[in-house]
């Protein structure tokens, strides 16, 4: 803790500064100012019920060892509310954040799919969850086509798992040929050969 010492004629004060910080911060949770672990973790409780994103990510950076928290719980209230993804994805600070928010989303897999590219180190893994979702939703043949013929930055995904759904559907890679990409299609061969 960084002390300031405040000369005021003969008499001297130690001043906190976090009290400080904590002393003008919300109303509501003035009354922990002189507990930092209370006070943090009040600020991080009332971050569910901002809707601005800059006002929440001002709270949050203050929830000091709760700002993670305090993050979950303003992004939990932000989907419940209908705030919009590109927004809540604005308001992460990292990677594994705008993760958890794509998966979290209930987009539709066309939707989610190209802007798993916001999670950064973890797109691929988004990319794959993704891919897992729709796997799990039993697409048909025209479902398969429709992902294969776009290149959508992830051919291993796509070709991995649309052998996946053709493989379940009694087909396999050649039943897309007319329709996939030349990527999409060498990696639904390369991972029905590697059966």
């Amino acid at each position: 803790m960084i002390e300031l010492l405040v000369a005021c004629g003969a008499q001297s004060e130690v001043v906190d500064p976090a009290a400080a910080v904590r002393a003008a911060g919300p109303s509501e949770c003035a009354q922990y100012a002189g507990n930092e672990a209370t006070w943090s973790l009040c600020i991080a409780d009332g971050a569910r019920i901002i809707s601005a994103v800059a006002e929440a990510r001002t709270r949050c950076d203050l929830a000091g060892v709760f700002d993670k928290e305090c993050e979950s719980s303003w992004i939990g209230s932000a989907m419940r509310r209908g705030t919009p993804v590109e927004d809540i994805l604005g308001f992460c600070r990292d990677d594994e954040c705008r993760l958890l928010v794509l998966d979290a989303s209930g987009l539709p897999w066309p939707e989610r799919l190209p802007i798993c590219r916001e999670a950064g180190r973890f797109a691929e893994d988004c990319a794959r969850h993704v891919l897992q979702d729709w796997k799990e939703a039993e697409p048909s043949l025209e479902d398969v086509e429709v992902l294969m013929a776009v290149d959508r930055g992830y051919p291993k995904s796509v070709g991995d798992w649309s052998e996946l759904a053709l493989v379940q559907l009694g087909l396999d890679c050649d039943s897309v040929v007319d329709t996939a990409t030349p990527a999409n299609l060498e990696s639904c061969r390369i991972a029905a050969r590697s059966r």
